[in-house]
């Protein structure tokens, strides 16, 4: 990206809609983590698959750069259309570079 060679991170970031129930939002993500664990082993989930959610924001992250988090975050989006519909979350892709982020922190790499 950007004519860089660095390790590219790919973060799914979830936002829902006024009338979707946050809880359940919780409940799904749960859901989906614990499916791709039965398949990969709940280790690589935890290593691979980062996520992070903020209620107040109506907002859910997910790191799907990996296998494993990417296959979470393929099962969370099939139980999210399946309880809440299309239109109650939306979903953006955000594409950042590990060193380029690293270098603009400070942290040299």
């Amino acid at each position: 990206m950007n004519g860089c060679d660095c390790l590219a991170r790919t973060i799914y970031r979830f936002r829902f809609a006024a009338g979707v129930n946050m809880a359940e939002v919780n409940e799904a993500l749960e859901l989906a983590l614990l499916a791709v664990e039965s398949l990969r082993g709940a280790s690589e989930v935890r290593l691979d698959a980062p996520r992070s959610g903020n209620d107040d924001l109506r907002a859910v992250a997910i790191d799907g750069s990996f296998g494993a988090g990417h296959e979470v975050v393929k099962v969370f989006v099939a139980l999210c259309q399946r309880e809440f519909g299309p239109s109650g979350f939306r979903i953006d892709r955000i594409v950042s570079c590990v060193k380029c982020v690293g270098v603009a922190a400070g942290n040299a790499a």
